[in-house]
């Protein structure tokens, strides 16, 4: 069935619900890895079919769902894992609606548990693209953006804080001598702390 459906463009683009559809109705034994197993497959069918994400992007979200594999806890799996199963979707002409039939059966089947799967995505998604971006802004200095901040590791060691309200430019905190690029922004935008800035760092904020 897997290699039929790389083979063919229309299947290609369901493949995600079938995998995440068969994992959730075969969820394993109470055990840490058949938790995120489980887990970041609840997390893609509540994302496909309540929020509108593309099954063919589910390999870039698993990749993000676990990068905080601390969210995932073992979910008791319903008696009645729905009434759709692998072989309704074998050989059918409506293969995408079949799968996403099937898709929305295991989703409601697992109705105890959407909150705790909703929370999850909110909680390791939201955290997980926050902390993921680096920038190199100068030869002693990168910045990484870390939940609200926007840290600046200089060697030797200063850290210049800074939410996302203002721009980097209004940074105070120890004149480093640095073109400070805003994370986030523009490629090539760069700006310099105030030549009399304090030398205590201090937070501030950036647009």
């Amino acid at each position: 069935m897997l290699e039929r459906a790389y083979a063919d463009p229309v299947r290609r683009e369901v493949l995600q619900l079938v995998v995440d559809a068969y994992a959730c109705q075969h969820p394993g034994v109470p055990e840490r890895r058949s938790a995120q197993s489980v887990g970041i497959h609840l997390m893609t069918l509540c994302m496909v079919l309540e929020q509108g994400a593309d099954p063919r992007d589910g390999p870039k979200l698993h990749k993000r769902m676990v990068a905080r594999p601390d969210v995932f806890t073992w979910l008791m799996p319903p008696e009645d894992r729905g009434d759709r199963t692998v072989l309704d979707v074998l050989d059918t002409d409506a293969y995408a609606a079949a799968v996403t039939a099937w898709a929305e059966d295991v989703w409601a089947a697992w109705v105890a548990h959407h909150e705790t799967v909703r929370a999850w995505i909110g909680s390791s998604l939201t955290q997980a693209g926050r902390t993921e971006r680096v920038s190199h802004v100068g030869e002693r200095a990168r910045a990484v953006v870390k939940g609200d901040l926007l840290i600046v590791h200089v060697d030797p060691p200063i850290s210049m804080l800074a939410d996302r309200s203002q721009s980097a430019g209004s940074m105070t905190g120890r004149d480093v001598g640095l073109g400070i690029q805003r994370v986030g922004d523009e490629a090539g935008t760069s700006s310099r702390p105030p030549a009399g800035a304090a030398r205590d760092s201090q937070a501030v904020r950036r647009r």
